[in-house]
């Protein structure tokens, strides 16, 4: 896909955005690993992560309706 297709559907773009977010709320969950010594913040940053990952599943599923669609 060429990125003038891209920035040409609107539901790319904001796929686009929404998966650069995804990455960034990553990134910033993986640095706020608590201590082992945490068995509480531990519990909660691991479902924090679960939340992250059924994120990524819902955008993956909008990825591959918009793509099917477009075929």
């Amino acid at each position: 896909m060429a990125e003038k297709d891209l920035v040409a559907d609107p539901a790319l773009l904001h796929l686009l955005a929404e998966d650069a977010c995804w990455q960034a709320a990553v990134l910033s969950w993986w640095l706020r690993k608590p201590g082992l010594w945490h068995p509480h913040a531990r519990r909660a940053w691991r479902q924090e992560g679960r939340q992250l990952w059924e994120e990524r599943r819902t955008l993956r599923a909008a990825a591959d309706a918009i793509v099917s669609a477009r075929d």
